[in-house]
């Protein structure tokens, strides 16, 4: 893959692009994890599905049809964890709405927890993943710092920025955001900046690598993307976890785990906010978030009682999870 040659046609860009993800692959033996990063509307979706049509036809030698999305495309962290098991070595993955798993404030979900571990195991089936996100610093720091290899910026509707990370020892900012901040807190961008203005301070930035063009994707690739993704986000976008999960409130959950350890009103405000504050608390991280305190009770007694007298049996949500012995734990 060459620099950015002025002129080069968006076809050229997008095969130098893939060839250069599978040099990551083959000649580097690792993952290409692609973060795609762009304001809502400028085509994220568009410029992964753009570079899997290329990559599929290129190395599967199969034409890449609008059937074929849903083999390769995950919508929630369920879709992800199945096509991990499922799809053959390097095969590309296209996480459209990487924010159902991968969001840096989502970090302590288990469900995550378990998605990164299984990310940090699977490199000798070198996948080619696309993460795609409004802001690169929304994914959780092990993806972006420690996980993600290239990553794709779309300044403007058809024209991306790509980038590599700076992998010395010691760096914490591989991205160099501090960079970012200085050269455009003082000098904004809108969508009226003129796309060559905008690319002479980017060509400065420090992990600038290339930039390309890429074309809008045909009408029956993206009504099929359209049904797919409101399939599965719009309607149905938790995963399976989430689902199980479902059925109290927030407010419910706190008011069980409030009178256990006799949680004045004041405390139990405080506890309720940042339980809302955090999203969605699952069973199982309630559980963990209150297990030392359980532990500080002579007996179990009390905390029976009190989830045995609500009448939904849901309020069992605090028992350890898999009926798991206190002492055990």
């Amino acid at each position: 893959m060459t620099v950015y040659t002025e002129g080069r046609g968006a076809w050229i860009g997008m095969h130098d692009f893939t060839a250069m993800l599978r040099g990551l692959q083959e000649k580097e033996d690792l993952d290409a994890l692609v973060g795609v990063s762009g304001f809502k509307g400028f085509g994220k979706s568009t410029f992964s599905k753009q570079i899997m049509r290329v990559y599929v036809k290129k190395y599967f030698g199969v034409e890449f049809t609008p059937n074929m999305l849903e083999k390769y495309t995950a919508y929630t962290r369920d879709d992800l964890e199945r096509l991990v098991d499922e799809l053959p070595v390097y095969s590309p993955i296209d996480c459209d709405e990487a924010v159902n798993f991968a969001m840096g404030e989502d970090w302590m979900r288990s469900g995550n927890k378990r998605l990164k571990k299984i990310f940090a195991k699977i490199r000798n089936k070198h996948f080619l993943f696309f993460f795609n996100v409004p802001d690169l610093w929304w994914l959780d720091k092990k993806y972006r710092e420690g996980m993600m290899n290239v990553w794709v910026h779309i300044i403007k509707k058809g024209h991306v920025m790509v980038s590599l990370p700076n992998i010395a020892p010691g760096i914490e900012d591989r991205w160099y955001k501090k960079w970012l901040e200085k050269n455009f807190t003082n000098n904004p961008v809108n969508f009226f900046t003129p796309l060559d203005t905008v690319m002479k301070r980017m060509r400065r930035y420090p992990p600038y690598f290339d930039e390309f063009s890429f074309p809008k994707l045909p009408d029956a690739f993206y009504e099929k993307h359209l049904e797919l993704r409101n399939k599965k986000v719009l309607e149905d976008g938790s995963d399976e976890e989430e689902k199980n999960n479902r059925g109290l409130t927030q407010k419910q959950k706190a008011l069980i785990v409030a009178p256990i350890f006799k949680i004045k009103d004041d405390s139990f405000k405080k506890i309720y906010t940042k339980m809302v504050s955090n999203g969605g608390w699952t069973d199982k991280r309630l559980w963990e978030t209150f297990y030392k305190d359980m532990m500080s009770y002579p007996s179990f007694k009390k905390y029976k009682e009190i989830a045995g007298k609500t009448n939904d049996t849901r309020s069992q949500i605090l028992l350890p999870p898999n009926n798991e012995q206190m002492d055990n734990k």
